[in-house]
């Protein structure tokens, strides 16, 4: 892991990368502004999205902060530290936002649309802003950081999505007790299928970890 040197140093300076850092990070933290603007502060704890965004505001900002300095580049398995947070924070940032946009714009966003027709709110234009984009900008935001980062994943940390996916179920399961409706429509906490779901969910994250961790393992130089 360097966090001075870009991937592509001939085309990305080190000071292109900190803007670039600075810009991503900025815009998900934009929208974490939006977002306890418009939406119950429950929102930030219950719901993936959230969770998502919150990865993009650490990731890019440690990565901008230990970037600012040359120093000797960091082995992945030696990384630690701030440096193993960090680098934690970057493998599971982009696995989240990619589940984020694969499941939402499928399988949620309609039922959202039609929520907020009932409720009045698609007349929101900053609520409706900040609904769509939630689901975008932290995606494009966190691609750019893992891009121009030379750095690798650790294939062992895939057992991580194991951790993370019992434990948003949990608060998956607060959310909709607190909310009394579910969080997701495929989540209802009505039968069983909910289980089997984010079981399937879980084995879904650990597969692409290690297919994603595989790809940037090949085409980039730690």
């Amino acid at each position: 892991m360097d966090l001075y040197e870009s991937q592509y140093p001939a085309v990305i300076s080190h000071n292109l990368m900190q803007i670039l850092r600075l810009i991503s990070g900025g815009v998900c933290l934009t929208l974490l502004c939006l977002a306890l603007w418009k939406f119950p502060l429950s929102s930030q704890f219950i719901y993936m999205t959230h969770w998502g965004n919150h990865l993009g505001i650490y990731s890019n900002f440690i990565a901008l902060y230990l970037g600012r300095k040359k120093g000797s580049p960091v082995a992945i398995k030696e990384a630690k530290g701030i440096y193993q947070v960090l680098l934690i924070l970057m493998e599971f940032a982009m696995i989240m936002q990619i589940m984020i946009v694969v499941v939402y714009w499928p399988f949620v966003h309609k039922s959202v649309i039609e929520r907020c027709t009932v409720l009045g709110t698609i007349n929101d234009k900053w609520f409706m802003f900040t609904t769509t984009h939630l689901h975008t900008f932290p995606f494009i935001a966190v691609l750019i950081n893992t891009l121009i980062t030379k750095f690798q994943y650790n294939y062992a940390h895939y057992k991580y999505c194991i951790y993370i996916g019992l434990f948003y179920s949990v608060f998956n399961f607060a959310g909709t007790m607190h909310l009394g409706r579910p969080l997701y429509p495929f989540l209802t906490w009505t039968d069983h299928w909910t289980l089997i779901i984010l079981v399937a969910l879980t084995a879904f994250a650990c597969s692409m970890y290690l297919g994603i961790a595989y790809l940037i393992n090949r085409t980039k130089k730690n």
